[in-house]
Protein backbone atom coordinates (compact mmCIF):
# COMPACT_ATOMS: atom_id res chain seq x y z
CA UNK A 1 0.00 0.00 0.00
CA UNK A 2 2.69 2.50 0.90
CA UNK A 3 4.87 3.59 -1.96
CA UNK A 4 8.31 2.00 -2.22
CA UNK A 5 10.71 3.69 0.15
CA UNK A 6 13.78 2.82 2.12
CA UNK A 7 12.79 0.65 5.12
CA UNK A 8 13.99 3.29 7.58
CA UNK A 9 11.73 5.92 6.02
CA UNK A 10 8.72 3.59 6.01
CA UNK A 11 8.98 3.14 9.80
CA UNK A 12 8.84 6.90 10.24
CA UNK A 13 5.63 7.39 8.29
CA UNK A 14 2.85 9.24 10.07
CA UNK A 15 -0.89 8.70 10.16
CA UNK A 16 -1.22 11.76 7.90
CA UNK A 17 1.00 10.01 5.33
CA UNK A 18 -1.34 7.02 5.44
CA UNK A 19 -4.39 9.23 4.89
CA UNK A 20 -2.69 10.89 1.93
CA UNK A 21 -2.01 7.47 0.38
CA UNK A 22 -5.67 6.57 0.82
CA UNK A 23 -6.66 9.83 -0.83
CA UNK A 24 -4.47 8.87 -3.81
CA UNK A 25 -6.58 5.74 -4.27
CA UNK A 26 -4.65 3.10 -2.36
CA UNK A 27 -6.46 -0.24 -2.10
CA UNK A 28 -7.85 -0.85 1.40
CA UNK A 29 -9.41 -3.99 2.80
CA UNK A 30 -11.10 -4.42 6.16
CA UNK A 31 -11.09 -7.29 8.64
CA UNK A 32 -13.42 -8.15 11.50
CA UNK A 33 -11.95 -7.63 14.97
CA UNK A 34 -13.77 -9.45 17.76
CA UNK A 35 -11.32 -9.46 20.68
CA UNK A 36 -9.85 -5.96 20.49
CA UNK A 37 -6.39 -5.20 19.19
CA UNK A 38 -2.93 -4.13 20.28
CA UNK A 39 -0.99 -1.23 18.82
CA UNK A 40 2.49 -2.36 17.77
CA UNK A 41 4.83 0.46 16.83
CA UNK A 42 8.17 -0.97 17.91
CA UNK A 43 9.91 -4.27 18.51
CA UNK A 44 9.39 -3.79 22.25
CA UNK A 45 5.63 -3.37 21.63
CA UNK A 46 5.75 -6.59 19.61
CA UNK A 47 7.39 -8.45 22.50
CA UNK A 48 4.81 -7.11 24.96
CA UNK A 49 1.96 -8.07 22.65
CA UNK A 50 3.22 -11.65 22.37
CA UNK A 51 3.61 -11.83 26.15
CA UNK A 52 -0.04 -10.80 26.56
CA UNK A 53 -1.24 -13.23 23.91
CA UNK A 54 0.60 -16.14 25.54
CA UNK A 55 -1.12 -15.54 28.93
Amino acid sequence: MLRQQQPRQRRQRSFTDLLQELDRGADVQGIDVTQGWLEVDSFEDYRRAWALIKE
